[in-house]
């Protein structure tokens, strides 16, 4: 957990993709909330979950969801924009796709490219097979 803490603590930018952050959950609770409360260097955190999707969850588990997300991390991040929010599943978060309508950009660019602009022009590393 200390090296987690030590990475959350000096991160400028971190994406979290598909993991839903199970109120029982209680050691990444606390990892997240010990790692940021010292870093003043944080400029996005960016949160990919299908669990945000009003169409897919009912109003309860996405409010649920979002009250988590505030807990963990607190209304002055919200609030000041550096967490943002994404209502998407892995695979299509990792290759991009058309049924992402929050993130569709001009190019149809997936979400690493989103994420890095500085590979414009490079594939994504990831990648997705049919089982």
């Amino acid at each position: 957990m200390g090296n987690a803490i030590k990475a959350l603590s000096t991160a400028t930018k971190i994406v979290v993709i598909g993991y839903s952050f199970p109120i029982t959950d209680y050691y990444v609770k606390s990892m997240f909330q010990i790692g940021l409360k010292s870093n003043i260097g944080l400029g996005k955190i960016t949160i990919v979950n299908p669990s945000l999707d009003p169409d897919k969850r009912d109003g309860k588990e996405r409010e649920d969801y979002l009250s988590r997300m505030r807990v963990i991390f607190n209304d002055h991040l919200f609030d000041s924009g550096v967490v943002t929010l994404i209502s998407m599943n892995t695979r299509d978060a990792l290759q991009g796709s058309n049924n992402a309508p929050m993130i569709v950009t001009p190019g149809n660019h997936s979400l690493f490219q989103i994420l890095n602009p500085q590979a414009h022009n490079r594939p994504s590393p990831f990648s997705y097979a049919e089982a």
